[in-house]
């Protein structure tokens, strides 16, 4: 898992490498947060990278970033509080 100090630095490098879609994270799939309609399965996905952000200031509040990849070939961010037993299936 690769940490970074900002949340716009996270999504600034994913964004350089052809991360473009925002997805949702939501109780049984992803969500795009342009198509509502379009929802995934855990197994139409791939996580390809997880990213800790590790703010100075509020270190109680540490957020996830996980670099998507899904079946179709569409890259994605998305976007979660980071809580110990909390990730999306690899």
């Amino acid at each position: 898992m690769k940490t970074c100090a900002s949340l716009a630095e996270a999504v600034a490098d994913l964004r350089g490498r052809g991360y473009e879609e925002d997805f949702d994270i939501e109780l049984f799939g992803l969500y795009s947060s342009d198509d509502q309609d379009m929802q995934d399965d855990p197994q139409d996905f791939r996580v390809d990278e997880v990213i800790l952000v590790e703010e100075c200031s509020r270190p109680d509040n540490n957020t996830v970033v996980y670099a998507v990849t899904y079946i179709t070939g569409i890259k994605g961010i998305a976007i979660g509080e980071h809580e110990a037993n909390s990730s999306l299936p690899r």
